[in-house]
């Protein structure tokens, strides 16, 4: 291909091809080249040819053996997975107590890997969850702060449970209990598609109907959320629809939520607990620490106080809220005051028995 003024194409022979983007010149292939051109064109579709028989006469051998390439791929995928996990074994993984019975409680016990939080010297540290569930109370309502750890717990337990299930050590302490679960069921994050015509709580109730139908006794059940997307009250009622009817199955369930209906409901069912994820009301900051037993509040504002810069915002906001919940945030900010000072006192009672006990010298 020759690139020739526009003015002298007509001194050269030849097929045009194109011009240039000003136009002032064109690009030509003279007619010597055309015959070396097309021959160069046939070898190539020759070699096309020859390139896919090729191929077509080795996979047609290989059908031949494919029924033990079959099973020599998954006998390397199995020698893979042991070897895989007899490495992470020697890192840092213990065997679950008995996680090849079905039906069993599942317990965590100092299990890592689960907040990554900088400590005072801006290293990493982990912090440990620390669970107990049982059949007698086989659905776990979480609530608390926002960016307080709750949806952490929710995929800490369901990726422990999915180790336990493919026969690996997982990253805990002695004592944890993860049964053999028939399936893991999660209802987590925001499946909204205008292209799959879903909403929020469209694909929230997507998978909520696709875990009524299969949950059994021997599943986990995670959902992140339960109730939202849609209007507060109606949200609630389905929610405690889910919460009654995997706890009528006896499905191990872990469930979180901001809503006050729902940590009333699951504190006046036999076969329900709830658990709050810990929050420092003196640094306003999340503790990432679990407790079973109790319920958990938003601390909405309290956060939004960290965050929001503007107070004209906040003072408007604060104008809104109902009566009943300020009193609400006022009962639950003197309970954690309660709290903290049994707590001290606890230490110092501590401390106070083991100086008594100490032989004097």
């Amino acid at each position: 291909m020759l690139s020739v003024r526009a003015g002298q194409r007509g001194q050269v022979g030849g097929l045009l091809h194109g011009h240039s983007g000003s136009g002032q010149s064109v690009l030509m292939e003279p007619y010597e080249a055309v015959e070396a051109n097309n021959r160069i064109s046939e070898l190539r579709e020759e070699e096309q040819r020859e390139v896919a028989r090729v191929l077509r006469e080795l996979t047609e051998e290989l059908r031949r053996h494919g029924e033990s390439l079959t099973e020599a791929f998954e006998a390397v995928g199995l020698c893979d997975l042991v070897r895989a996990g007899a490495r992470w074994r020697s890192i840092c993984g213990r065997r679950p107590r008995n996680g090849t019975r079905k039906g069993g409680c599942a317990s965590a016990r100092g299990a890592i890997r689960c907040w990554p939080r900088r400590s005072r010297t801006g290293a990493q540290r982990w912090l440990p969850l620390d669970l107990e569930m049982d059949r007698e109370r086989p659905v776990l309502l979480v609530s608390g702060p926002n960016m307080g750890g709750k949806s952490v717990v929710l995929k800490t337990v369901g990726l422990l449970t999915l180790m336990a299930r493919a026969g690996l050590h997982v990253p805990a302490a002695d004592g944890t209990d993860l049964p053999v679960t028939d399936g893991v069921y999660v209802d987590l994050g925001d499946e909204q598609s205008i292209e799959g015509d879903l909403s929020t709580f469209a694909g929230h109730l997507r998978n909520i109907s696709l875990l009524w139908e299969k949950a059994t006794r021997d599943s986990l059940v995670l959902l992140d959320e339960l109730g939202g997307g849609t209007d507060p009250e109606d949200g609630a009622a389905m929610a405690m629809a889910v919460l009654e009817g995997m706890a009528e199955r006896g499905a191990l369930t872990i469930a979180t939520t901001h809503m006050s209906a729902l940590k009333l409901y699951a504190g006046e069912q036999p076969r329900m607990q709830n658990a709050a994820m810990e929050f420092d009301a003196v640094s306003l900051s999340p503790r990432f620490r679990l407790k079973v037993g109790e319920a958990g509040w938003s601390r909405a504002f309290d956060i939004a106080r960290r965050i929001v810069s503007d107070p004209d915002f906040l003072t408007r906001a604060e104008r809104f809220r109902s009566p009943l919940q300020l009193h609400l945030d006022r009962w639950l900010s003197e309970v954690d005051e309660e709290k903290r000072k049994l707590e001290a006192e606890r230490q110092l009672s501590r401390k106070s028995r083991r100086s008594c006990a100490r032989p004097s010298s």
